[in-house]
């Protein structure tokens, strides 16, 4: 039984196994990560998923013409449905983002060179004499 502080104690303490995602179960083949066989896959889906183990253990060469053709059929088809759905909600606001950090550079960058610009006319005019108006 483990202590808190070192004292005995009659609390058990339990931290967890090391890499475990919440409401993740662990299952032997898959190391714990959910795959497309879990519940609620259709069945096409399932044997892609089959068909992606197999290549990744003994490459293409293990599956048949057919197999092979399947798999590749629906990966095909499940980038085509990717693409007509459009960007996902987070590549909508990374895509913001990337706008809003834009116009911040380029509203930066604008009062950078209206500085130095100024700076130089105001030195100009200094220069020869003559009186800036900024200058008060």
């Amino acid at each position: 039984m483990a202590t808190a502080s070192g004292a005995d104690s009659d609390a058990l303490i339990h931290y967890g196994v090391k890499g475990m995602k919440w409401g993740v179960k662990k299952s032997g083949d898959s190391g714990g990560k959910l795959s497309r066989s879990s519940e609620g896959a259709s069945a096409d889906a399932r044997k892609a998923d089959a068909h992606a183990k197999v290549i990744k253990a003994k490459g293409t060469a293990a599956l048949s013409n057919q197999e092979l053709q399947e798999y590749v059929t629906r990966l095909n088809l499940e980038q085509q449905y990717s693409r007509l759905q459009g960007p996902s909600a987070g590549a909508k606001i990374g895509n913001g983002a990337a706008k809003f950090a834009g116009d911040i550079m380029r509203t930066q960058i604008k009062k950078a060179i209206n500085d130095v610009i100024s700076k130089a006319v105001g030195d100009l005019l200094e220069s020869k004499g003559l009186k800036n108006p900024k200058k008060k």
